[in-house]
């Protein structure tokens, strides 16, 4: 109501002498009072909000003016998904779009955080066992696109985001259909994906399909096993070059920035652990969802088959805490400098998607080393 969007305001003000971005919409019993934004893009902006007629927190994503043709072509897609379960299939919950002064804004449900910043608050790659879960989720959200035609074309761990890592350990779902295609739309020729994640197939120009969205799921393995980027060309010849040299195992140039020439030699950038005896399953699949011949390359239903989704056991899997991430969280917030590793850690506070209704609005006050956090309704 307008009492409640000027009592809010008045809060804001009053307390921290902020200004609080307040988006007032047509339809007069609703908006959105921002809290923090979630992060910027070339096409617009994520905030964390309260939905004031829900009064719950929600991922609002506004779509610059002149990228509306992103922002209702997502939405022609996010529509068609809702044919499929998002739980069920991993797929992100999107609530509603409202359309305002030629400005696109869509509402999703508020997840936790993204395969980084997971791998960011943990200070290490992460364990096969942990691979193995978040990897099969995302191939069952690809066995469904694969249902419907659909290609998201912007697979990558920014687009992978935790639940709850708390309340549901390593639970994932994709996100961000604003590069969506149908396989119909493809064209030869068309620059889609982030390079570090674009398919050979992308790179020369030839004809595309749902087999992209797997190449690119695959580096998005091999980065978790890592516990950083696989590819980090500076140019698509050089991304080609790299790609083509290490999946069909001929070796490449070392620089300083390669430590390995091939699939095969990724695994021994981790420790000796008992957990290695499982890397062959791992690399198996690696390499058929890296197949360079996109036709010849594993399609998600025959991926999850595979033995290293199917295994039940992991040997090191006694020394693993489902609540370690979280606890990393929390205390490295005393120990980085940057606002950026901060905001990962305030992630904690996002409000469980089970939970009751918020009735509590929380702002988030930085400084070099720490932050705090004030409750606005007591």
């Amino acid at each position: 109501s307008t009492h409640s969007t000027a009592a809010l305001i008045m809060l804001y003000h009053d307390h921290f002498h902020k200004e609080t971005i307040l988006y007032s919409l047509p339809c007069a019993s609703f908006g959105y009072v921002m809290v923090k934004t979630l992060g910027v893009g070339g096409f617009g902006a994520v905030h964390k909000c309260v939905a004031l007629d829900t009064k719950e927190l929600v991922a609002l994503k506004i779509v610059k003016k002149e990228y509306a043709q992103y922002g209702k072509r997502e939405v022609r897609f996010l529509e068609r998904l809702r044919k499929l379960d998002p739980h069920k299939n991993n797929l992100v919950l999107f609530n509603r779009h409202l359309l305002h002064n030629e400005t696109f804004m869509l509402e999703f449900e508020m997840l936790n955080m993204t395969i980084d910043d997971l791998i960011m608050s943990c200070a290490r790659p992460l364990h096969l066992s942990e691979i193995q879960v978040i990897t099969q989720q995302m191939l069952v959200a690809l066995n469904a696109l694969r249902s419907r035609r659909i290609v998201h074309a912007d697979i990558k761990p920014d687009n992978i985001m935790l639940v709850n890592h708390k309340l549901q350990p390593l639970k994932v779902k994709l996100i961000d259909f604003g590069m969506a295609h149908t396989v119909a739309e493809l064209s030869l020729g068309d620059k889609i994906q982030y390079l570090s994640y674009r398919a050979p197939e992308v790179l020369l120009g030839l004809h595309l399909n749902e087999a992209i969205d797997m190449w690119a799921l695959g580096c998005v393995m091999a980065d978790m096993l890592l516990g950083t980027d696989l590819f980090t060309p500076s140019c698509e010849f050089d991304r080609l070059h790299t790609a083509c040299k290490r999946c069909r195992n001929r070796g490449l140039v070392t620089t300083v920035t390669c430590k390995f020439t091939s699939l095969d030699d990724i695994v021994k950038t981790r420790p000796n652990t008992t957990e290695n005896v499982d890397t062959q399953a791992f690399l198996s699949l690696l390499k058929q969802m890296m197949e360079i011949d996109p036709e010849k390359r594993i399609i998600p239903s025959k991926a999850l088959l595979h033995p290293f989704i199917s295994m039940k056991d992991f040997p090191s899997e006694s020394n693993y805490n489902p609540d370690l991430s979280s606890a990393c969280l929390t205390t490295q917030r005393l120990s980085r400098s940057s606002t950026d590793n901060l905001e990962v850690a305030n992630q904690k506070f996002i409000q469980e998607q089970n939970a009751t209704p918020v009735i509590d609005i929380y702002i988030f006050i930085y400084d070099s080393t720490t932050f705090q956090v004030y409750n606005l309704c007591t």
